[in-house]
């Protein structure tokens, strides 16, 4: 016995399956692709570095050579002078590499390649706590076997 014939003996395509596919098919799996990709745009990071105002005319490349130090490239920055970077040769001859790395101070710069604004961009500005995205994901794990298709 096939499908279409248990189909047939209940009445066939009628009004209810047409009811059933706009009412209810066709709105869910337009909504679907939505719960699914807040978790691209909740876990993703794009690269990051510390933003620093006086340098904001440079390109992203020298940004980060000038700013990031390279153990940690992402949230910290060297403790100097940044209006004298505009002036090379006074920044060269008196500049030491080697000073005290700082947690970044005015927020954060991020890489626009991939994405123009996510959630990590949006609200966690002290990226301190980049963990809290993962921390949310899971969060939700416990309600899946009751609510599969929307959690």
């Amino acid at each position: 016995m096939e499908f279409e014939d248990i189909l047939q003996q209940v009445g066939g395509y009628g009004r209810f399956q047409r009811n059933l596919t706009l009412f209810f098919l066709i709105p869910v799996s337009c909504a679907l692709p939505c719960f699914w990709m807040n978790f691209i745009f909740m876990v993703s990071v794009p690269e990051h570095w510390c933003h620093v105002p006086e340098l904001s005319n440079l390109t992203m490349a020298q940004q980060r050579m000038l700013i990031s130090p390279p153990n940690d490239p992402s949230c910290t920055m060297y403790n100097m002078n940044y209006s004298r970077v505009l002036d090379l040769e006074s920044f060269i001859a008196t500049s030491n590499f080697s000073d005290v790395i700082t947690p970044c101070v005015s927020g954060y710069e991020y890489d626009k390649t991939n994405y123009d604004k996510t959630a990590t961009t949006k609200f966690f500005e002290h990226l301190i706590n980049e963990y809290l995205s993962v921390i949310a994901v899971l969060g939700k794990e416990p309600d899946t076997p009751k609510y599969p298709g929307v959690v």
